[in-house]
């Protein structure tokens, strides 16, 4: 079910391209630092980096469990972490100016202390503003002002720290040094200037690139640290103090080193102008001050294009291999360590290379053009996820180890020449500022400048990528563009820059490749063929086990996509498939009119069932609105839900006719925003409220388990009010899911558990006693429109619900006895939840849970309902499990019908059906051949005939069909299956025979008609068999026989080539019942007609159904 579910990983990665990693330069005399000391420095800079990079993290968990997770909220944070680095590398730029390297080396050691100060503070200065929070918040209806009051929250416990971390860089710079700086500054002074601007050119571009890649180094560990080891183990407060720890050990090491320092030798900077070769000025020269500019301009575009890159490759990644923490981690980690093997190898050209923009340009392009091949390999991915992940030994390991490869495989190149733009932009914008004239560190001003640039253009790219690109024009449109723009500036610069010797010769030939390589780059990026969204879609990471059965490519282009959008939470996509229609979010299906509908509307009922007097309903997660729509059947005064996705509620319209247009009622109040923090900020109390989130192994729905969660649940709660938590029993492990119950009791120690079918479990939680567990639901059920609304999910009677009951109270703690609470500091579940995505739990889970049914106490209604079940009870169960696609309890529950009422025809019915579905059907044969053994019955007969059919053995089919009509020749459902197994037995005579009989008895029955229309298919008579179909179709049968008339009807259409007629005939047989063994044999036509319209391979399918309906 999808709620307030967006993930704070994808936004943390968002951040990481310029925040996590300080880049800087060396400026000053080297002599006077000796190298050791020099490498020390780099040392404790790297432990900058993974300080950085863990903050940045740890915050923004922090802020946004406070502030939301939607992506406005994530916004206003990264705005103001990356705001602060800008603002204070500008700052620390100008007040670098006249520091000595002793100062400074003190200056960084206070900037770091300052730094782990504000950590340590920063859960208390939450707190503090948390009341201006909710004040700005107004229940929901805050808007532009709550936005407005988050943002300002966010500079005000974020813009601190993250200054003094971007003040490092300029101070770094002066702290570290530069080697070659000194044979500059000497031939500055003298008539080499040109010479001496040039060597120190490359001695700062080069020291930058050392420092910065040490720096980014430092951030890949942090990250790595972090989303692997730290948060799991630690949690949030423990890696913050990891962190600080990290901090005070590189104050403590700079201000060791300052006390080694020599004092400060300053260089003599003459007051006026020397004269200068003339060509110095000439803007094609590195030296000129316009290359300051320029450089920075285009490391601007760089950070941009970075962090649209990573917001869009977060997004495409996450899509594709799964919104896991772990995957997050793996893209974070891969994309960081590309910068900092890119900065390394820079680092190197640098030294050797006099036109640093001509590289800084090709970096540019390079980047481009390795985004959009990678791009262009996007729609395989699935295909590779699916084929891996389907194997019968696949495991979480061998998965997330394919995930780290393909998160390397498509981001690494592209990652490297980014990371090489900055110290290319750093060469050749610091070459402007070192003229012999230059002020005091005058290059540690250039780099703050270049550094500002970079950030201001990251933020921009940020921001611009969540909140216009991908909204506006999708995922791939948003990689063509930055590429496009990539390209552009890379183009620029190169010439800008390229000291070109004249319009001709080599100048002539290296325009012409600027040109040709620039004009391929974008050339590439327009053409390139539009991604297949229906792959895309398909989730195929969650669905490769019964992908990798057959032909995947094909099963993960099945269905037909109705809706799909890429919007700035996530991937959202609704299909039809095999008659049923889905929602799903980044591939991972949260809702769909099939075995889902019974749940989603027990979310609603069964604890507005539970409530004495409901008027209010506060429901966490849109999805299809059908637990929304459950909801308004109740008389209910008003309910507010909270969807995190505009794309959600606009996909929801799809299911209007299941949801009964609630979102067009009168009584509901729809808030786009986070289900959470509208508990934490908002005044307001409901009498039911039900929290349906996804699956907690998704990144960031973990925090809607916690204690604080359902602690702030229960603030909410009116006197007597209830709690409805979803939560889930298939792909969790039993440590997992116990844990998941033992939070949940630590707040509702009297809570209960309700198994919904074979894979979701509800709780039911209240400070209050449950009046209806001891006096029952009837009361409640006869509320106008309740029970019509339970009977479209096959929930027929209170037995049919109360029987789901599991334990409460002392019974349910001791199910969770010794199982972890999960805590918003300590949010284990995120990080082990995702390791049984390939498990076998289900069943075990399950057995778990019916044992522990079987052994507690139930309350006085449902002991007194199970008690009083008789055969039709059971039956109607047996159905509601069925139309939950649990035919295994299903079928357990058709036992229970026929030991109370062993001649229940709709019984034996439903038994057959669940055995056929659940794998039965040897037990199925053999029970009915006992019974026939014992007596003569016409419908036992009758369903060991339907048993036969399924399983292919159409002689014993067509005895066992004659027996049946012979024992009672007025027994519909006997002749029926009579002409079937003649009709499939390809017994022409014997069905003429059949089909003059009945249409004696009456011509229009329904059986005559359908024995007419079984014999013109045998015949091959067509367009007979469809007048006979249509006539059958307007008899009202029941729904396993309108699906069988619909799937013939259909074939009889196809035959005649009406596609239009014979796709809507399938739709309709797939609709009404998939599962049903009368359809199962034409199965293959069903799907090759409705699944693949437009693949070879489809009417390859239909032409054999065709032939095989002929043979017949």
């Amino acid at each position: 079910m999808p709620a307030a579910r967006t993930s704070t990983a994808p936004a943390v990665a968002r951040t990481q391209l310029t925040a996590s990693a300080p880049m800087t330069f060396f400026i000053a005399p080297y002599h006077s630092m000796l190298p050791l000391r020099a490498r020390l420095f780099t040392s404790l800079y790297l432990l900058s980096g993974a300080a950085a990079l863990l903050y940045e993290v740890a915050w923004l968990r922090l802020l946004t469990l406070s502030m939301g997770h939607t992506t406005a909220a994530v916004g206003a944070v990264l705005a103001a972490f990356m705001g602060g680095l800008a603002a204070g590398a500008w700052i620390g730029g100008r007040v670098s100016r006249d520091v000595t390297r002793q100062g400074a080396l003190r200056t960084y050691a206070a900037l770091e202390t300052a730094i782990a100060l504000c950590a340590l503070a920063m859960p208390l200065a939450l707190g503090a503003m948390r009341p201006l929070l909710a004040w700005a918040y107004a229940d929901g209806s805050g808007g532009a002002l709550f936005g407005a009051i988050r943002f300002i929250a966010s500079v005000v416990l974020i813009a601190l720290p993250a200054a003094a971390m971007g003040a490092s860089f300029p101070i770094g710079v002066v702290a570290v040094g530069d080697r070659e700086g000194a044979k500059g500054a000497k031939g500055a002074k003298g008539a080499r200037g040109a010479t001496g601007a040039r060597g120190a050119s490359e001695g700062a571009g080069s020291a930058a690139a050392e420092l910065y890649a040490a720096n980014t180094i430092g951030a890949a560990v942090g990250a790595a640290l972090t989303g692997f080891v730290l948060l799991p183990s630690l949690g949030l407060f423990g890696t913050t103090l990891v962190g600080l720890i990290l901090n005070l050990v590189a104050a403590t090491g700079a201000l060791a080193l300052s006390s080694r320092t020599p004092a400060p030798q300053r260089l003599s900077h003459p007051r006026t102008h020397p004269s200068h070769p003339s060509h110095l000025s000439h803007p094609s020269h590195l030296s000129h001050p316009s290359h300051l500019t320029t450089g920075a301009a285009t490391i601007a575009i760089s950070g941009f294009v970075a962090l649209v890159y990573e917001v869009t490759w977060t997004r495409v990644l996450a899509v594709t291999l799964g919104p896991t923490t772990y995957a997050f981690s793996a893209m974070l980690v891969a994309f960081i360590a590309g910068l900092a093997i890119g900065s390394a190898v820079a680092a190197r050209l640098v030294r050797r290379t006099t036109h640093p923009g001509v590289w800084l340009g090709v970096a540019m392009i390079a980047a481009a053009t390795a985004a959009m091949l990678a791009a262009s390999r996007v729609d395989q991915l699935p295909i590779v996820i699916a084929a891996t992940a389907g194997r019968a030994d696949a495991s979480f390991r061998s998965v997330f180890a394919l995930d780290v490869g393909i998160a390397i495989a498509m981001q690494l190149p592209m990652t490297i020449a980014l990371g090489a733009t900055f110290p290319f932009a750093i060469a050749a914008a610091s070459a402007g500022r070192i003229l012999p004239d230059a002020p005091g560190n005058s290059e540690a001003s250039a780099a703050a400048v270049v550094y500002a640039a970079n950030t201001a253009g990251a933020i921009a790219g940020a921001l611009a990528g969540s909140f216009l690109l991908i909204p506006l024009v999708g995922l791939q449109n948003s990689l063509r563009l930055a590429s496009i723009l990539a390209v552009l500036a890379g183009a620029f610069v190169m010439l800008r820059t390229g000291n070109l010797p004249g319009p001709k010769g080599p100048g002539l030939r290296y325009r012409f490749a600027v040109v040709a390589a620039g004009v391929a780059a974008i050339a590439f990026a327009l053409l390139s063929p539009a991604w297949n969204h229906t792959r895309l879609a398909s989730g195929a990471y969650r669905l490769a086990p019964m992908l990798a059965r057959g032909d995947i490519a094909t099963a993960l282009d099945t269905g037909e996509l109705t809706y799909y959008r890429e919007g700035a939470a996530g991937t959202v996509s609704v299909k039809e498939l095999i008659g049923v229609r889905s929602l799903a979010i980044d591939g991972k299906v949260d809702a769909s009119t099939g075995g889902d509908m019974l749940t989603q509307k027990l979310l609603a009922h069964l604890p507005l069932l539970l409530h004495d007097n409901p008027r209010s309903v506060y429901i966490i997660g849109l999805g299809s609105g059908v637990t929304l729509g459950a909801a308004l059947t109740h008389p209910i005064d008003r309910a507010v839900v909270s969807e995190i996705s505009p794309e959600v509620v606009a996909a929801s319209n799809a299911f209007a006719s299941e949801n009964h247009d609630a979102l067009r009622d009168p009584r509901t109040r729809l808030i786009v925003g986070d289900g959470r923090s509208h508990l934490l900020l908002s005044g307001e109390q409901y009498d039911v409220i039900i929290s349906e989130p996804s699956n907690p192994w998704m990144a960031g729905v973990s925090t809607l388990f916690t204690r604080e969660f359902f602690a702030a649940a229960r603030s909410r709660l009116r006197p007597g009010g209830i709690l409805c938590q979803w939560a889930h029993t298939y792909n969790i492990s039993d440590a997992d899911l116990r844990s998941i119950v033992a939070t949940f009791l630590s707040e509702f120690p009297d809570g209960s558990a309700w198994l919904v079918g074979e894979s979701d479990l509800l709780l039911i939680g209240s400070a209050s006693p449950l009046r209806a567990l001891d006096m029952g639901v009837m009361a409640a059920w006869n509320r106008r429109g309740v029970a019509a609304d339970l009977a479209e999910a096959e929930a027929r009677d209170p037995f049919s619900v109360l029987s789901l009951f599991v334990a409460q109270g002392r019974d349910l703690r001791a199910y969770a006895s010794g199982a972890p609470v999960q805590s918003d500091d300590r949010l284990a579940l995120e990080y082990s939840a995702p390791r049984a995505i390939y498990g076998r739990f289900q069943n075990a889970n399950n057995e778990r849970l019916r044992a522990l049914a079987a052994h507690t106490q139930a309350p006085p209604a449902v002991a007194a309902s199970r008690a009083a079940a008789d055969a039709e009870n059971w039956r109607n169960r047996a159905a509601m499990q069925m139309r939950a696609d649990s035919s295994q309890f299903a079928f357990e529950d058709s036992q229970e019908a026929l030991v109370r009422a062993p001649d229940d025809a709709d019984a034996l019915a439903g038994y057959v059906a669940a055995a056929a579905a659940s794998g039965h059907l040897d037990t199925a044969e053999a029970y009915l051949r006992g019974r026939a053994s014992q007596r003569d019955s016409a419908i036992v007969e009758a369903e060991l005939s339907r048993v036969l059919t399924v399983r292919s053995d159409a002689k014993g089919a067509v005895t066992a069909a004659q027996r049946a009509a012979a024992l009672d020749p007025s027994n519909d459902r006997a002749l029926e299956q009579l002409a079937t197994t003649l009709a499939d037995d390809r017994n022409e005579s014997a069905l003429e025979h059949l089909t003059v009989l009945l249409v004696r008895t009456g011509a229009t029955r329904p059986v005559t008609l359908y024995a007419q229309m079984r014999l013109a298919h045998l015949r091959g008579n067509f367009q007979q068999a469809a007048v006979f179909g249509e006539s059958l179709a307007s008899t009202g049968a029941d729904k396993e026989n309108a699906a069988r008339n619909a799937n013939l009807l259909g074939i009889a259409y196809d035959s005649l080539g009406d596609t239009d007629r014979a796709r809507q005939a399938f739709e309709a047989a797939l609709k009404v019942a998939p599962r049903s063994p009368a359809i199962l044999a034409e199965r293959r036509c069903s799907e090759a007609l409705f699944l693949y319209p437009t693949l070879a391979a489809a009417r390859d399918g239909l032409d054999q159904a065709r032939a095989a309906a002929q043979r017949r």
